[in-house]
């Protein structure tokens, strides 16, 4: 079960829309990955499990990082 969609970046927005017309809950927009990288690290619980899903261009990796303590 999907608990919460973040959608990161101007590409993303439709993914958001779509998701809130539906009447999805927990469904959050960010322009930078930065802002939703500290969106997700404040809900994460011990034994969460997240599926990270975007283009390269995005380079979310930098975020998965920072949300384990790596960088």
């Amino acid at each position: 079960v999907l608990s919460a969609l973040f959608c990161v970046g101007e590409r993303a927005r439709e993914f958001y829309n779509s998701a809130k017309k539906t009447g999805m809950k927990n469904v959050f927009y960010y322009q930078d990955k930065d802002s939703a990288g500290k969106k997700l690290k404040t809900l994460l619980k011990k034994g969460d499990l997240v599926l990270f899903k975007a283009s390269r261009k995005i380079a979310l990796e930098t975020i998965i990082k920072k949300i384990l303590g790596e960088n």
